[in-house]
């Protein structure tokens, strides 16, 4: 079975742009650090873990939809960049990126009319019965993606680790198809969502375990929980609605693109970074 590595290049971009802990500008006093990292992180990933074929999504309209419905839904992330040096606006190596990936013959692809996370969603419903995939990123959503054939992996170099169906079992103690649930539950700091207050991961756990959605939960009223669990989640069937609305992850359309256009050169990803740069002219 082939290797599909899809890869969130939002979330790889800003990973090696505040990563890396010394900036670095080619001549033009441009920052390339971050183009430098994602290049190192494909070239290992692919080395590693024997893939085949390669796409790389970025987000570029997000889900207005989803942001209309939850005022709170990511605010705690900056949306001033124009206000900022441009050396420290992650973004303006994106361009960069881009020629690297058509260098390497690499296809990507920009969200429209939806968030990366549902088009690599897309991709990989379109594809996992048939591929091994890889999700790059650190993006915990995807973690309700992992069945036999897709996994998540986590980038840190050689501290890179990698959620299979079984590693996930073995964390989280119940199927990775309830993540959406779970979450909804506690929230998601990295989002800006906020959980149902007194319930933790423990508890968040205890609750997915005994039920397989929220609707179930609520037809139930919480019958199989204990008094104190019962309390808490009293009137909050709107907020555990709402977050999973923004937390699952959908498919909004059939992805029709032919898995060869995720081909690419073997020999020609094997080049040095300096290699790939002189011949984009990044340095």
């Amino acid at each position: 079975m082939e290797k599909l590595l899809i890869i969130d290049g939002n979330n790889l971009l800003f990973q090696m742009f505040y990563g890396i802990p010394t900036k670095i500008y080619n001549k033009e006093r441009e920052t390339i650090h971050a183009t430098i990292g994602f290049i190192s992180a494909i070239q290992r990933i692919v080395k590693e873990n024997a893939i085949t074929k390669i796409v790389v999504v970025f987000d570029k309209d997000p889900a207005f939809d989803k942001i209309d419905s939850y005022n709170d839904y990511k605010a705690n992330r900056p949306n001033d960049w124009e206000n900022l040096p441009s050396d420290e606006v992650p973004f303006n190596e994106e361009e960069k990126i881009k020629r690297v990936l058509d260098y390497l013959n690499i296809k990507y692809f920009d969200s429209i009319n939806m968030e990366a996370d549902d088009l690599i969603s897309s991709i990989v419903y379109e594809y996992q019965n048939d591929h091994e995939i890889i999700i790059s990123s650190f993006d915990s959503d995807f973690f309700q993606l992992i069945n036999n054939n897709v996994k998540v992996l986590r980038y840190r170099g050689k501290n890179t680790k990698i959620y299979d169906y079984k590693i996930f079992i073995d964390e989280f103690k119940f199927e990775p198809n309830k993540y959406s649930f779970y979450k909804a539950l506690v929230g998601d700091t990295a989002d800006n969502i906020k959980g149902v207050q007194g319930i933790g991961k423990v508890r968040a756990t205890n609750i997915v375990n005994l039920y397989n959605n929220k609707e179930e939960l609520f037809f139930d009223s919480f019958n199989k929980l204990n008094d104190n669990i019962k309390k808490l989640l009293v009137n909050q069937e709107e907020l555990i609605k709402l977050n999973e609305q923004i937390i699952k992850l959908e498919v909004k359309e059939k992805f029709n693109k032919n898995i060869t256009e995720f081909d690419f050169s073997d020999e020609v990803i094997s080049k040095t970074n300096s290699y790939i740069l002189s011949k984009c002219n990044i340095f």
